[in-house]
């Protein structure tokens, strides 16, 4: 009788009990099913009919599929069949009364850069009357029409196979104080890398010489992140002197100087930041600027102007919404590539949480992930030379110091895979972007290379002492900051 029959909904499975003396009938794996079937996230179970449906979805997908449980009773194994697989797309990605429809106030006209008014024509009697009638040209050639080409399409692949970094290729040096590469980041297209020293400045240079190179002079302390903007034209830093500055990558110019609570239009309060921000990122596709101040992530809109009459770039930048979490933030991520309303955070009671920023709530948090504080996590961003799955960004990196560098699955919040590689300084790991390798800095001088499907260590690469490593989004290249003020491309 299928009135007696308790159906539970795993993440993984079904299993299937009698309620009235709890005994278990019988039980189905996602993972051993006929049908390829990821892991669910969110599951409904509806019992009108015969034979129970069951829809679910996962946590980045937006895909409901429909699934029909058959032969559910005592004595017999159930089958499994999936019923129809649809793509659901809204109207828009955001909630009706979601606070990023929130408008950004236009920043006023600075007094001297009003448009000059054009002088009135005169009506024509000062002049001199016509002397000659009107002449036809008879001597004229034809023009000649040309058809507006599209533009080109880089043609270029990124390889399936030997992607990975084996030998030193270029080596840069970004600090005459040999002061340490603390953050690293490529543009897009890989034409340019930013990196943040512990000299309180920062560098943007022009690939694949390195010979031009745009300096980021402003901050007060050793900066901690640095991340470019989609269209490359814009970097932001975050430093340890309690505030975050956006830059323009061609000039090294100050755009936004970010200290405040409220923001810097002219309604807001003047509130300065109390202590470090952490984890400063262009986000939703460079509409919002996300970081972390103590237990709350402070999102962001800005507005950048540059006058027709003025050198000076204006930018301004207005509060969007704060949400508080349950502890102090010790590191962020989150993807800009495309809009992702998901926020990947490392708490300093070890523990990692997903936050949800259309509904504004914790749609995830694994406690314990590490023995310690996580200092990075890392999401997978994704790149257009690149095809990648969907479910491949329901893996997130995260790593501490002292302990592995793990893997993690957002839709079960267990770790698919830990790599045992432990180190007494706070380095950033990196995964590549054909998402195969996964490079950690080692304390031997070296940066050793695992293989994310397989296990152990695929290669070693000497280098100096390493602090950061970053993969290229277009090219099988890893970027290496030493302790030293070098650049190592690989």
């Amino acid at each position: 009788n299928i009135e007696n029959v308790l159906i539970i909904i795993l993440t993984s499975g079904i299993v299937q009990l009698n309620s009235l003396s709890l005994q278990l009938l019988t039980s189905i794996s996602f993972l051993h099913s006929a049908p390829s079937l990821p892991l669910a996230y969110s599951v409904h179970c509806f019992l009108q009919s015969p034979c129970p449906v069951l829809a679910y979805t996962d946590l980045f997908n937006t895909v409901l599929t429909v699934l029909e449980l058959r032969k559910l009773s005592p004595g017999q194994e159930s089958d499994i069949s999936m019923v129809q697989k649809c793509l659901l797309l809204a109207t828009t990605p955001l909630l009706n009364m979601s606070h990023w429809k929130r408008p950004v106030e236009v920043p006023p006209v600075v007094k001297g850069t009003e448009r000059k008014k054009a002088k009135a024509k005169s009506s024509g009697y000062t002049t001199k009357p016509r002397q000659e009638m009107f002449k036809p040209i008879t001597n004229t050639k034809p023009k000649k029409t040309e058809l507006k080409r599209a533009p080109k399409s880089d043609p270029y692949v990124y390889p399936s196979r030997d992607c990975r970094p084996q030998f030193e290729k270029n080596k840069f040096s970004v600090s005459d104080r040999a002061s340490a590469v603390q953050a690293l980041a490529y543009s897009r297209e890989s034409d340019s890398i930013a990196a943040g020293l512990a000299d309180y400045s920062g560098v943007v240079l022009r690939l694949p010489s390195g010979s031009k190179s745009v300096p980021l002079v402003g901050h007060k302390a050793p900066l901690t992140s640095v991340k470019w903007s989609t269209l490359a034209n814009q970097v932001i830093t975050t430093a340890a002197d309690r505030s975050c500055k956006v830059w323009d990558a061609n000039t090294g110019s100050l755009v936004i100087d970010m200290k405040y609570f409220d923001g810097n239009t002219k309604n807001c309060e003047k509130l300065e930041f109390k202590r470090e921000t952490v984890g400063g990122h262009f986000y939703y596709i460079d509409k919002f600027i996300l970081m972390g101040h103590t237990n709350e992530l402070l999102l962001y809109k800005h507005h950048v102007e540059k006058p027709k009459n003025s050198k000076r770039v204006l930018g301004r930048y207005q509060s969007v919404c704060r949400s508080a979490l349950s502890h102090t933030i010790t590191t962020l991520s989150c993807c800009n590539s495309f809009f992702s309303t998901l926020v990947v955070c490392g708490l300093s009671d070890k523990s990692i949480c997903v936050y949800d920023y259309n509904k504004e709530e914790v749609a995830l948090k694994i406690p314990d992930a590490h023995t310690r504080a996580p200092h990075h996590v890392t999401t997978i961003d994704g790149s257009k030379y690149v095809p990648h799955s969907p479910e491949t960004h329901n893996l997130i990196m995260s790593c501490s110091v002292m302990d592995d560098v793990k893997l993690w699955d957002v839709r079960t919040g267990q770790c698919v895979k830990s790599y045992n590689k432990p180190n007494r300084v706070a380095s950033v790991p990196s995964i590549s972007t054909c998402v195969r390798y996964l490079s950690v800095p080692g304390e031997d001088q070296a940066v050793h290379l695992f293989d994310i499907r397989g296990s152990g260590t695929v290669s070693r690469v000497p280098s100096d002492n390493v602090l950061t490593t970053v993969f290229s989004p277009k090219y099988p290249q890893l970027a290496v900051g030493s302790t030293g003020g070098v650049v190592t491309l690989l």
